[in-house]
């Protein structure tokens, strides 16, 4: 049953059940996620241009890359959510501090998620040739480093 699912996931890019009365869990969005990552990973290290010591340094930095970006998206999700939830029980009577507060709380969340992705970027972005840096910012695996002032 797992390989179907994982099956299914690879040739409907996870976009729809293995049954069509089965509804989408998180265990199978889960394991779409994997295979995702996996593809992203492989086809990286098929445009990439590594020595198998280089592979052996940039490849799980590429996991822990994509890994990471997908545990942000999760969490800004459910943090989305959450402040949408807070929004609509909120009235014109709400104190604005709360709403503020709220609002604050949830951007300081998103932050430190990005914050800790620049973080294993800038340690990839090290590991990396120009050209393999460029293969990755084309293959949208990272994004281009922001110039220093």
């Amino acid at each position: 049953m797992c390989q179907m699912r994982l099956t299914v996931c690879l040739l409907a890019s996870c976009s729809v059940s293995s049954f069509a009365s089965e509804p989408t869990t998180a265990s199978n969005a889960q394991a779409c996620s994997q295979v995702n990552a996996a593809q992203e990973v492989d086809q990286a290290e098929k445009m990439l241009t590594l020595t198998s010591d280089e592979k052996g340094v940039v490849l799980p930095l590429i996991k822990k890359v994509i890994d990471e970006r997908n545990l942000i998206s999760k969490q800004n999700q459910k943090n989305q959510k959450a402040l949408l939830a807070f929004v609509e029980r909120a009235s014109y009577s709400t104190d604005r501090a709360a709403v503020a507060s709220t609002l604050a709380e949830y951007r300081l969340e998103r932050n430190d998620g990005e914050a800790e992705l620049r973080k294993i970027v800038e340690v990839l972005h090290e590991a990396l040739t120009v050209d393999n840096e460029a293969k990755l910012i084309a293959l949208g695996i990272i994004d281009p480093p922001t110039p220093r002032n």
